[in-house]
């Protein structure tokens, strides 16, 4: 079995190509294809993994087979790199909406993991739900009492 990389220019992995099964009979192989994307400040924010790639070039950048379907999941972190929500698509529905499975964490003042919360129900839309909006009210409020707390440490 054989494994391929594609890096972008920063040097990160941008693609994974990992051979599944070959037959040597045929000289048919199975390809899965594994791609990754990053947020500005170069931590994971997406990953897709196709299961279909057929005849793949030795070199990337790599493309799926038409119609294939795939896996995904998102990242997203707060302002201090504390990952918030991870959601994993878990199939789309006839009507072409995907269905979402989404665990989301909170931290307290320290960056500390306090709860994690897994949804039963599946969250149903194109997009996973956004989490950054009341999640940096309160680390905003957080810091305020971090920057007090130091303010006396003279």
């Amino acid at each position: 079995m054989e494994t391929r990389f594609h890096y972008d220019i920063k040097g990160r992995v941008r693609q994974k190509l990992v051979e599944t099964s070959s037959d040597p009979t045929s000289g048919a192989d199975t390809w899965a294809l594994e791609e990754v994307d990053y947020d500005d400040a170069g931590r994971v924010a997406r990953k897709r993994r196709y299961e279909s790639v057929s005849s793949p070039a030795s070199h990337g950048p790599w493309t799926p087979d038409p119609g294939t379907s795939h896996a995904e999941t998102r990242v997203e972190y707060d302002a201090f790199g504390n990952t918030i929500q991870v959601a994993t698509l878990l199939d789309e529905e006839s009507a072409g909406a995907k269905r979402w499975s989404i665990v989301r964490a909170e931290f307290d003042v320290l960056d500390r993991e306090i709860a994690s919360h897994a949804y039963a129900e599946a969250f149903v839309g194109d997009e996973p739900p956004a989490r950054r909006s009341a999640h940096r009210r309160r680390r905003h409020q957080a810091n305020m009492v971090r920057s007090e707390w130091c303010a006396g440490c003279g």
